[in-house]
């Protein structure tokens, strides 16, 4: 395999991907187990790909081989006109035309309600910067074609009239275009371990195109398993789905799972938390922000406050600061709880007692984020003992949320949701992990009372259901897996599980991001540290970059890649080993025709 992996990195090679079944080899034996494997894939290199954008490989099905016969359709994409929503552009800021229009956007925009003047002014500077964008700014692309053609007829003209003052002219405006292309298509790779410097056009608009084709939607499977195209039927099928998702369930108020949350939150917590904001702090929260990540609504990346700050902090700090003004408890790191569960299930698998056994439960919630009701969170922490204020505060963020979903670049529909905290939100995981206390709760509850000594699985099962009631939270029972120690006959293990609804972990799953278990094979169980740096060292990308690009990507994302398992595990020098000769083959491999 190493050798079949050497050879595509060597040709600069990429997958296609596949239409149709997962598999495309089958092995059926006599005593009943089966083989199935993805053995045939189409691959090809990246001019391949920028010529035939839209190329799908379909497995076709066959019955006289063991062997799917391959269909490669290569065609381009062909997506309906749609209107794309306003985005900041980073290369913008390359023209002293952007400062001036946001100048005067900003200075213009009065509004009599004080809590709508700062996002007035936003809109107020998009509509502007869209209407320069086309009028003065103009298509880099084109420019840069038209600009190149003037180029060559200057040069002939030069030749007849031996001055250069307009060749040198011309240069300078196509050198400025050429970074200009080099940040726009940046920007649309959503590349954030390669900063400003390397201005590699090629690299930047092939992971721009791999990317538009991974996200393009041409078609869906509906609730009853009918195909639908178009893009107001995909649309319709996303927001039926995320409109019932996101839609209470509407839970008692006053449950037994509260009861139990014990109070741990100070009155001097509370000072602290609800103390008087201060302008530093708006200012910190900013810097702190990844400048092209999450635009809002609005199309404002963080970029735009942070390069206009001087100009629109006044505003912008006077809201917020207006709004603010009308840290949780230290816990631990999650290196602690894959510690703890670690050494948990290698003291039950080295435990050979005769007399008892044990069982372990790893949870698994559904979408555990999105189905959070909004009232139990608010209860979690008024039992919790958080001030009246520092709640009010908390929820308003959680209630303000409204979704759209983007169909091939433009905005479909609003959703308004009654549950559930928002993805990638720095505050979600803490205010989830509240309301885990209430699943605590009860199970120390039942722990104390010994309702669950000896494994009771109908009183488990009881403690989940209250949870699940109560929460929103719904266990998803294909991921959630028990583990036995020795002890622990088959019989009773069959039993279990046939009470419970789930299967029995195996050795190399993970927990956490790491395994569970590591038996002898402990290279095996960290193998995948190796298929993820491989990943990120495919040849095709390899090709594509600068040597100083390739030190950047091996010192920023390949070497961060083990530290998370390093944290806890001593990482076997074989596999090391082996990530350092795949490293040091990136580094010194062949670049283009050398």
């Amino acid at each position: 395999m190493q050798a079949f992996r050497d050879v595509i990195d060597e040709c600069g090679f990429m997958d296609l991907g596949f239409i149709g079944p997962n598999f495309t080899w089958t092995k059926h034996y006599n005593d009943g187990h089966s083989i199935w494997e993805r053995i045939d894939r189409g691959l090809a290199t990246n001019l391949w790909f920028l010529r035939f954008p839209g190329t799908r490989v379909h497995h076709l099905p066959c019955l006289s081989s063991d062997h799917c016969p391959l269909l490669i359709n290569p065609s381009g994409i062909e997506i309906p006109s749609s209107k794309k929503p306003f985005r900041f552009e980073e290369m913008w800021l390359s023209d002293s035309g952007c400062g001036e229009v946001v100048e005067a956007a900003w200075r213009s925009c009065v509004s009599r309600d004080p809590d709508k003047k700062v996002l007035g002014k936003i809109e107020k500077c998009g509509r502007d910067l869209s209407w320069w964008n086309y009028n003065v700014f103009g298509n880099v692309r084109r420019e840069l074609k038209k600009k190149r053609e003037m180029l060559v007829e200057e040069e002939v003209v030069a030749l007849r009239t031996r001055s250069n003052v307009r060749i040198r002219e011309l240069q300078r405006e196509i050198n400025e275009l050429l970074d200009r292309e080099t940040r726009m298509w940046n920007q649309r790779s959503r590349i954030l371990w390669l900063k400003n410097g390397d201005g590699n056009t090629k690299f930047f608009h092939s992971r721009a195109s791999h990317r538009y084709r991974k996200n393009v939607i041409l078609g869906l499977n509906d609730s009853h398993g009918v195909w639908r195209e178009g893009p107001n039927e995909v649309a319709e099928i996303f927001i039926h789905y995320y409109s019932e998702l996101f839609t209470t369930s509407c839970p008692p108020t006053h449950h037994e799972a509260l009861n139990h949350i014990p109070q741990v939150i100070t009155d001097d917590m509370n000072h602290e938390l609800t103390s008087r904001f201060e302008d530093w702090e708006v200012i910190q929260a900013l810097k702190q922000m990844a400048p092209m990540k999450a635009p809002g609504p609005n199309g404002m990346p963080p970029l735009f406050f942070q390069h206009f700050w001087p100009m629109i902090k006044g505003d912008v700090t006077h809201s917020m600061l207006s709004w603010l003004n009308s840290a949780f408890a230290k816990g631990r790191l999650i290196s602690d709880n894959i510690l703890i569960a670690f050494e948990t299930l290698h003291c039950m698998k080295n435990y050979n007692s005769s007399a008892s056994g044990f069982m372990a439960l790893k949870l698994d919630m559904s979408k555990a984020y999105d189905r959070v009701e909004w009232v139990f969170l608010e209860n979690v922490m008024w039992k919790m003992g958080f001030s009246e204020r520092w709640i009010g505060l908390i929820m308003v963020c959680v209630r303000s949320v409204t979704y759209s979903v983007l169909v091939n670049g433009e905005p479909m529909g609003v959703i308004h949701p009654s549950r559930g905290l928002r993805q990638g939100d720095p505050l979600s995981p803490f205010l989830f992990l509240l309301c885990i206390e209430g699943l605590h709760g009860l199970i120390n509850k039942a722990a104390n009372n010994g309702d669950i000594h000896g494994f009771k699985c109908c009183k488990v099962l009881e403690l989940l259901s209250l949870y699940e009631e109560v929460s929103g939270q719904k266990l998803h029972r294909e991921k959630t897996a028990l583990f036995f120690s020795k002890a622990v006959t088959e019989a009773n293990r069959q039993i279990i599980k046939g009470i419970l609804g789930v299967r029995e972990i195996h050795h190399y799953e993970k927990y956490l991001g790491l395994p569970s278990l590591i038996g002898r094979g402990k290279k095996a169980s960290f193998n995948y540290i190796k298929e993820r740096v491989w990943r990120k060292l495919q040849g095709w990308e390899g090709k594509l970059l600068s040597q100083a690009g390739r030190e950047v990507l091996i010192k920023a994302v390949i070497q961060a890649i083990p530290t998370y398992a390093m944290d806890c595990f001593k990482l076997p020098l074989g596999l090391c080993n082996e990530i350092e000769v795949m490293v040091r083959k990136f580094w010194w491999g062949q670049r283009g025709m050398k």
